[in-house]
């Protein structure tokens, strides 16, 4: 990945025409303009309902803020809090260390220093974090439609693999998803159902712990070029037939279990998937 620092000379941070103040008690008027938030297409809260809390995102100096915690679970990545220096710590799914601070502008992002144009502050009692920032250091570039005041995630990329859109429409309404569990989505018909998940072996290895773990025995399958099903088991508990894939696609290899789904829909799936 690109320094931080380069890509936030380029300008790939979340700009706003208003230019705000840090005061925390202005964070009510602030509130009165909230940011929307989009990710992969949907919106989503820009606050943590676990916290009890209804705490929208703002604008803070032309840039997108937003409550610690729910920016972090975004990306599925935990965070740890230093209550001596008021410290904020992560690591990115790549490996490196994040570091901000309340009320300073200058952070890191694998141990090179990033200068903000809005440093993290606390609203309400609660940490607020440059969400571009931490886009950026997870990976992610976010796009700002000033006309909504909304900000626009794609996630999906950082997962290696999407199911295609036209899939999603017609058969899943819902879906689960993370980092390496990259999709699972299942719609009102109760077993119709995707599960794709990133491996980290070889199409071999894989197929190999697959085949172990429904105790069946393989010799040769083909990948996603060419995808044959490498077992069909079922649901003795509802009669549902399940199919097992395990392929390769954009360098990455993945198992995939499809439940209810013919063959050939099966594999258009694979075949569609970006």
């Amino acid at each position: 990945m690109k320094k931080i620092a380069t890509l936030l000379i380029m300008g790939v941070l979340i700009v706003a025409n208003a230019t705000v103040g840090f005061a925390a008690d202005s964070y009510n008027e602030l509130a009165k303009n909230p940011i929307n938030i989009m990710v992969d297409g949907v919106e989503i809260s820009s606050f943590d309902n676990e916290q009890g809390v209804d705490l929208p995102a703002v604008i803070v100096n032309g840039r997108t803020m937003m409550p610690l915690k729910r920016t972090f679970d975004l990306f599925e990545v935990g965070v740890q809090w230093n209550g001596t220096d008021k410290s904020i710590t992560a690591t990115t799914p790549q490996g490196q260390e994040v570091w901000l601070q309340i009320n300073n502008t200058t952070a890191s992002v694998g141990g090179a220093s990033v200068v903000l144009d809005a440093a993290p502050i606390i609203f309400e009692g609660r940490t607020f974090v440059p969400l571009a920032f931490v886009s950026e250091a997870m990976g992610v570039a976010p796009s700002w439609d000033g006309v909504n005041r909304t900000v626009m995630l794609n996630l999906s990329g950082l997962r290696g693999i999407a199911l295609p859109a036209t899939i999603k429409g017609a058969y899943l309404d819902t879906y689960e998803a993370d980092i390496k569990t990259n999709f699972y989505y299942h719609r009102t018909k109760l077993y119709k159902s995707v599960v794709i998940e990133e491996k980290n072996t070889s199409v071999t290895e894989v197929a190999a712990q697959v085949a172990e773990g429904l105790n069946l025995e393989i010799e040769l399958f083909r990948t996603i070029e060419s995808p044959e099903a490498l077992a069909i088991t079922y649901d003795h508990s509802s009669g549902v037939q399940i199919q097992h894939f395990v392929f390769e696609k954009s360098g990455k290899v993945y198992s995939a279990e499809f439940k209810d789904f013919a063959y050939d829909e099966a594999v258009n799936v694979l075949k569609d998937m970006q």
